[in-house]
C-alpha cells in the first residue's frame, strides 16, 4: 500500500542547507516497485516532477548536465596576470578540493600550479562552502573549508583552516583567523568604460555581501563609487562578532590602477564611531559597464570577503 503524505528532509550538497520535501505518495516505495508494471525510469521520472520530492528523485535518474551559472566560471588556485591573489602560497604546493555536487569521478580533485577549480554551477550571490585540504613545500597538510563567494562577472575566496599538521607529528586546531588564499578574480571591467563612466559623470551604489567565515556570513555591503570625482567609500554592517557588530566604515579614497594595472580602489577601515583606523580594504570593478565591485577587507586581525552589484546609477 502506498503511503501518503510522507515526508522526509534532504541535504543540498552544494549549500549545505536542509530542505523539507513532503510528496503526496510514497515515491522510494513507487521506485521499488516500478519495473513490475514495465515503467523506465525516464517514464517513472516524468511522472514524478509533479511532485516537490519526485522532482529531486527526478533529477536524480535523469542526470543533467550542471547549470551554469553567472559569467565567471573557473578559480584560479595560483595568482597570475587576471588574479589579485590565489590560493596556493607557492609553486610547489597542491590543494584538494572536495565537492559533493559534481560526478563520482570529478567529487575530489587535486589542483597544483597553473590550474583552475571550475565554479561555474556554484550559486551566484551566496557562499558556498568546499572543504579542502592542502599540501605545502615543506609537507605541511592544512585542511579547512574553501570559502566562495560568486557574482555574475566575479569571486572572493578565502581559504579557512581548521587544522594543520606538521611532518614531526604536530596538529594545531581552531586557527582562529588564520586565513589563507584570500583572492579576488573575475572579468575587470575595461579601461576604456572606466574611462566612459569618468566622461558621463556616473556615480554608481553597489550592495551586495560580507562574510568573515562559516558561520559569519550574514554582513551586508553598501558602496558607492563616484566616477566624475574619482573617489569610492562604503560600509558593511550586519557581522557578528564584538569587534564588527558596530559596523565597519570603508573611508573616501581614490579611484586608481593597482599593482596588476586593474582599476579599484584601495582605503581604510574604522569601526563603528571610533577615529581611529583598524585595517585596510582593497576592491576590483567588474562586468562590461563597471556593474559590479569584489574586494577583501582586514579589521585588526580579521579579514572580511566582500562583493555587491549595482542598484543605482546616476550620470
Amino acid at each position: 500500500m502506498i503511503n501518503k503524505n510522507k515526508a522526509s528532509i534532504k541535504k543540498d550538497a552544494m549549500t549545505g542547507a536542509y530542505d523539507l520535501f513532503v510528496c503526496q505518495f510514497d515515491w522510494e516505495f513507487i521506485m521499488k516497485k516500478y519495473h513490475l508494471f514495465g515503467l523506465s525510469a525516464l517514464t517513472v521520472a516524468m511522472l514524478l516532477t509533479g511532485c516537490s520530492s519526485g522532482g529531486k528523485l527526478a533529477e536524480a535518474i535523469v542526470p543533467n548536465k550542471p547549470t551554469v551559472k553567472g559569467h565567471y566560471t573557473a578559480l584560479k588556485v595560483d595568482s597570475d596576470h587576471e588574479s589579485d591573489g590565489g590560493l596556493l602560497p607557492d609553486n610547489q604546493s597542491k590543494i584538494t578540493i572536495t565537492d559533493d555536487s559534481k560526478q563520482e569521478s570529478e567529487k575530489i580533485k587535486t589542483y597544483s600550479k597553473g590550474q583552475s577549480i571550475d565554479i561555474a554551477n556554484k550559486y551566484l550571490d551566496k557562499v558556498t562552502a568546499l572543504p579542502y585540504e592542502m599540501v605545502y613545500e615543506d609537507q605541511v597538510k592544512e585542511g579547512g573549508n574553501l570559502l566562495i563567494y560568486k557574482q555574475n562577472n566575479s569571486v572572493t575566496s578565502m581559504l579557512e583552516p581548521t587544522y594543520r599538521k606538521f611532518p614531526d607529528g604536530t596538529n594545531m586546531r581552531n586557527l582562529d583567523n588564520a586565513w589563507r588564499g584570500v583572492s579576488v578574480q573575475g572579468n575587470r571591467t575595461s579601461e576604456s568604460n572606466i574611462t566612459a563612466n569618468i566622461n558621463k559623470k556616473a556615480k554608481i551604489t553597489y550592495e551586495g555581501q560580507a562574510f568573515t567565515g562559516s558561520d559569519n556570513q550574514s554582513g551586508k555591503l553598501r558602496y558607492t563609487i563616484d566616477f566624475e570625482n574619482k573617489t569610492g567609500s562604503g560600509s558593511i554592517t550586519n557581522l557578528k562578532g564584538e569587534k564588527l557588530q558596530d559596523g565597519i566604515h570603508l573611508e573616501k579614497s581614490s579611484l586608481q590602477k593597482d599593482r596588476l594595472g586593474h582599476h579599484g580602489i584601495q582605503g581604510k577601515t574604522r569601526v563603528g564611531a571610533e577615529a581611529q583606523e583598524r585595517g585596510s580594504y582593497s576592491l576590483g570593478i567588474f562586468g562590461s559597464n563597471a556593474e559590479e565591485i569584489a574586494g577583501i577587507a582586514t579589521v585588526d586581525t580579521t579579514t572580511v570577503g566582500f562583493a555587491g552589484k549595482e542598484t543605482s546609477r546616476t550620470q
